[in-house]
């Protein structure tokens, strides 16, 4: 359960890079403020998009390698995302970054909770608290660097995250228990019979 907590606390960290630190690294990077605030809200619009898409792919695919991928992913758009010029560039590197990441906390709720099905409120409110506390010491940390190091290199350093969560994918993913691991994300629950047919069982054993 813990190692789903570092897997949503490396989440918020990266979350708020992204979040708090877009608008400023972009008038760095020679953006105006409009620009820069019109690319944090591609970034936000692909998050809140890529969960709806995720939600609707997931009733009718497989999902979870995903899982495999998108961290790697997020990680290069952190280490590129410096090196480009103009804005159809950067706004298109946050699209993906949006889109990549806005998946992750949902389903790494699901999982969890598939894992440790008698501890759903636990596993709910640990997985939470790591996103928030990922979020509140990224904005921190990069706060503080960034009097003596430039926000494009604390970009790329936020790669790391991403690094230190695709290793704990895999892990996770390796050591996971079959039973309770079903590929889709629709049976990662355990499955809760109907209130009427409980009330039901209940009269039959009266």
């Amino acid at each position: 359960m813990w190692l789903f907590a570092l897997v949503t606390l490396t989440y918020g960290a990266v979350e708020s890079v992204f979040g708090n630190w877009t608008p400023l690294y972009l008038q760095t990077n020679g953006l105006s403020p409009a620009d820069a605030a019109l690319g944090l809200s591609i970034f936000w619009a692909a998050v809140t998009g890529g969960r709806v898409l995720f939600a609707l792919a997931a009733v009718r695919f497989n999902v979870r390698p995903l899982l495999y991928v998108t961290p790697f992913a997020v990680g290069a758009v952190l280490l590129v995302l410096p090196l480009l010029n103009g804005n159809l560039a950067q706004f298109l590197a946050l699209a993906a970054a949006g889109l990549a990441l806005s998946y992750f906390f949902p389903y790494s709720i699901s999982l969890a909770s598939a894992e440790f099905p008698t501890r759903t409120a636990a596993v709910s409110g640990l997985l939470v608290a790591g996103l928030q506390l990922g979020s509140g010491l990224s904005a921190n940390i990069v706060g503080f660097a960034n009097a003596i190091i430039p926000l494009s290199v604390l970009f790329q350093a936020s790669a790391a995250y991403m690094l230190v969560m695709g290793a704990l994918v895999l892990y996770l993913e390796r050591t996971r228990p079959r039973s309770t691991g079903d590929d889709v994300m629709h049976r990662d629950l355990p499955p809760q019979p109907a209130p009427c047919l409980q009330h039901y069982q209940k009269q039959e054993s009266v």
